[in-house]
């Protein structure tokens, strides 16, 4: 792997953990006093989580009759990642060194970046799996709905409904 893919690598994975760290501090879901702390936790979740889905779309791949196709899904979601760390860099920073107006802007096409990146997702990941499923559009919307969209909601629900969560260390 080429010195350069790796350095993206982690350059998308400390944007989007920066994006969570910044999105739990706007909305003070969690209050940790040395806000370093919080920062190196949501870099080891996020980095950990990125690892974490590689390593079970290689075993997937490994164990499935379709190598093939989760070799280029693995690449295509890679791709993605690495796109949408560089784009969500500026819109990153315009949230965070802007006066409230322009920085509320930033985090609304924040969010319609992340929406764009799951988007392309899921369109890759029909495209890739339209010869498995063929005509049955049914199996894609349940595997999106069951395994993709209702976890995300489930955790969004959740972390409404708790009240701030205080450490001090």
């Amino acid at each position: 792997v080429p010195f350069g893919v790796v350095l993206l690598n982690v350059f998308s994975a400390m944007v989007f953990s920066f994006y969570a760290y910044c999105l739990i501090e706007h909305f003070g879901w969690v209050r940790l006093e040395p806000a370093w702390l919080l920062m190196a936790a949501t870099f080891a979740l996020v980095a950990s989580l990125m690892f974490l889905r590689y390593l079970l779309l290689k075993t997937a791949e490994l164990v499935s009759r379709h190598g093939k196709e989760l070799r280029l899904y693995t690449y295509y979601e890679l791709q993605i990642n690495r796109v949408s760390g560089i784009f969500l860099y500026p819109v990153l920073l315009l949230s965070l060194f802007t006066q409230p107006p322009l920085s509320d802007y930033a985090l609304y096409v924040s969010y319609a970046l992340l929406a764009a990146y799951f988007l392309m997702r899921f369109v890759k990941e029909f495209n890739l799996g339209i010869t498995y499923f063929g005509n049955h559009v049914i199996h894609f919307l349940l595997y999106i709905c069951a395994l993709e969209i209702a976890p995300l909601l489930i955790v969004i629900r959740l972390l409404s409904n708790i009240n701030p969560v205080r450490f001090s260390v």
